[in-house]
């Protein structure tokens, strides 16, 4: 499933579910949706207000300084095994694998001109 197709379902289903905080996305899963909808990807996908709006509750519903966790760390390049701060590797929006930007170079294009992700997913970030 596409990753613009994942989040608008992920979207309608905390909707139509009554806009439970429970089906909110946090840590990887959000930090993905954030970076796929600043991606070249979503501008051509486009996004609904339902979307918008499902990224701006997941976001308000974290303490302020939540990203300051993760982008401290340092992970491995699932292709090279280099270690990099997480801030500086692309990320998978279906299986949360990280890749250096050499190693997700050498991958094909999704459909909408994100780099794919032999998972499903696209690399973002």
């Amino acid at each position: 499933m596409a990753a613009h197709d994942r989040f608008e379902s992920l979207a309608t289903e905390w909707h139509t579910s009554g806009r439970p905080a429970t089906l909110l996305l946090a840590g990887y899963d959000l930090i993905a949706l954030r970076c796929w909808s600043y991606s070249a990807g979503a501008k051509v996908d486009g996004m609904s207000a339902l979307l918008l709006a499902f990224i701006q509750a997941s976001d308000a519903a974290q303490r302020d300084d939540w990203l300051d966790d993760y982008l401290s760390d340092r992970e491995a390049c699932r292709g090279c095994g280099e270690r990099y701060r997480f801030e500086n590797l692309m990320l998978c929006t279906h299986c949360s694998r990280t890749y250096c930007h050499r190693c997700a170079s050498e991958r094909s294009p999704a459909a909408n001109g994100n780099i794919a992700c032999s998972r499903g997913g696209e690399l973002v970030g």
